[in-house]
């Protein structure tokens, strides 16, 4: 809490420390690591409530500055929300299995990510699509994402150089 009262201190007065925020979140994170996953299914058995709680966020963000206690409330949202589409009963779906897959593949997809997205940025500046880029960038993004996180799957399957490649980077 120490730390959460620090960052919230800072940015009621105009400064920030990014190396403050991620440890913060990172220790957050290790706080809801030991919440029984009973309590979490609780909340994820109300898709609708927490459906609008994720769109009131947005719509929050759209209009307003996103300061540091909105992101924290974001990252949970969204992660429920996954959680949500991955804890489905019954045979894993294509939807499943792709959630399933990304996250197997978490730190590629992430450097993935900031290369498709500064390809995008780099590639869509001199194009005037006003609102639209933002979807296209979006969309565009994830699925380039997915395809790469696909791709490399794929390539470790079929290739143990490749394999071993993989496990020496991220491993």
């Amino acid at each position: 809490m120490f730390f959460v009262l620090c960052v919230l201190l800072l940015d009621l007065n105009g400064l920030e420390s990014a190396n403050l925020d991620f440890l913060t979140i990172g220790l957050l994170d290790v706080i809801i690591g030991y919440v029984p996953i009973e309590k979490i299914n609780n909340v994820v058995r109300h898709p609708y409530a927490l459906v609008s709680a994720y769109l009131c966020y947005t719509s929050i963000i759209t209009i307003w500055d996103v300061v540091y206690p909105l992101q924290v409330v974001g990252v949970c949202l969204s992660l429920l929300l996954i959680y949500l589409v991955g804890a489905k009963n019954g045979e894993p779906g294509s939807m499943r299995r792709h959630i399933i897959l990304l996250g197997r593949y978490c730190p590629l997809g992430y450097m993935a990510q900031i290369a498709i997205l500064q390809l995008l940025f780099r590639g869509l500046r001199h194009i005037t699509l006003e609102a639209g880029a933002l979807g296209i960038s979006f969309f565009g993004a994830f699925a380039l994402i997915v395809w790469t996180v696909k791709a490399v799957d794929r390539a470790r399957a079929n290739s143990t150089t490749v394999d071993g490649l993989y496990k020496a980077v991220y491993t």
